[in-house]
């Protein structure tokens, strides 16, 4: 036979995860609502535009703003590192210290990435991957001997593509049979505002409150029986 605290005990229980499931179902529309409006577009909507002719190879932030990345092909030995960097277009040189880490896959590994640092409206960033102990940039005159290529893919899909490998090519296409490295490159929130959305956080807040006061409430129970 249950007693009032046991069944007592039991409801409250089961609030509490049905709040932790209003939090999480709650959290990834919200999240995808936070992230509408930051996809890689035509420069009329969303955060960032695929840059064309002279400076190819760099995104243009037109909004505050992270990029985020997802690898596509990976046909290294032994991994890479990949990030990003400031460009300048009137020196056509890296902006100094400048180049951020943004993640690194073993050998073969694909699947979603991670997100860049935050960047303001009017910033030229670019991307970098590194393997096989050498560095290399999204804007071919920044490398030697290493094809690289990007292109925004057909809307409204809202991401573009970045390519590297050893072979070239004339139309920032990949080469005929793949290249070395893809990654897909999209637009999100900046990272600085990658925390819960108030509602879910109040939520959250609410089922945290109610685990904490089973816990007293299951420690008094044990002394009073003392």
């Amino acid at each position: 036979m249950l007693l009032k605290r046991d069944t007592e005990e039991i409801v409250m229980k089961k609030i509490c995860g049905l709040l932790c499931l209003v939090a999480i179902v709650a959290f990834v529309p919200q999240l995808e609502a936070q992230n509408a409006g930051y996809s890689i577009a035509d420069g009329k909507t969303g955060a960032w535009t695929v840059v064309e002719g002279t400076h190819v190879g760099t995104f243009s932030a037109l909004k505050d703003s992270s990029l985020s990345f997802s690898v596509e092909k990976n046909n290294t030995a032994g991994g890479f590192t990949y990030g990003t960097f400031q460009y300048d277009t009137g020196s056509a040189k890296i902006v100094a210290n400048s180049e951020t880490f943004v993640g690194s896959v073993a050998a073969g590994q694909l699947g979603t990435g991670n997100v860049s640092v935050a960047y303001s409206a009017g910033d030229m960033v670019g991307v970098w991957v590194e393997y096989d102990g050498q560095r290399y940039y999204s804007v071919s005159q920044l490398n030697s001997n290493q094809g690289t290529g990007t292109y925004k893919n057909a809307p409204p899909d809202g991401y573009a593509s970045v390519w590297f490998d050893t072979i070239g090519s004339n139309n920032q296409k990949e080469p005929k049979n793949g290249a070395i490295i893809k990654l897909s490159v999209s637009g999100v929130a900046p990272a600085s505002s990658g925390a819960p959305l108030p509602g879910v956080l109040a939520t959250m807040a609410l089922c945290g409150a109610v685990g904490g006061y089973l816990r007293r409430k299951k420690r008094a129970g044990r002394i009073a029986q003392e």
